[in-house]
């Protein structure tokens, strides 16, 4: 199975990075769950994150979204980028946690993202003759790829 997210970051790529790398390996548990994945510039300004399951759990899925309510740590949000999270108001207290720490439970990567995103783009996952499409300050939708390919005209 593969997934991709093509966004258009408003920071540079190590930034983009870092906090891709610390939300996949310690929030999604990615390694643990046979995913490898890869991000690379695609086209100027606009970057796509390509996962691929390789080694599939006992399970043979894997999550897009973070499920358990562990506490961001100072290094999550230092070295993790994470304090991005808490400035736009993703990672969040939890009403049950009496010691205010920030949690990122049912936050999902489309989520994430749109943090790294300029304004006024959107994040695309293509999926076969599917496309969703996330816009960084609206609604999500799902676009019908295969009628807006047949409707394409090619000179």
């Amino acid at each position: 199975m593969e997934a991709s997210w093509i966004f258009k970051p408003k920071y540079n790529q190590e930034t983009c990075r870092k906090l891709i790398d610390r939300f996949a390996e310690y929030f999604l548990d990615w390694h643990n769950q046979g995913i490898e994945y890869s991000i690379r510039e695609i086209r100027a300004g606009w970057m796509e994150l390509q996962c691929t399951l390789v080694e599939p759990s006992s399970n043979e899925y894997w999550t897009d979204t973070c499920v358990h309510d562990a506490a961001l740590t100072a290094e999550d949000l230092t070295e993790g980028m994470m304090v991005l999270l808490v400035d736009a108001g993703i990672a969040y207290v939890s009403p049950y946690d009496q010691d205010g720490d920030y949690i990122l439970e049912d936050v999902d990567l489309a989520l994430v993202l749109t943090v790294l995103c300029e304004k006024d783009t959107n994040i695309y996952s293509p999926q076969g003759s599917r496309c969703w499409v996330q816009p960084v300050s609206g609604t999500p939708k799902d676009v019908d790829l295969l009628e807006a390919l047949l409707s394409l005209q090619v000179a």
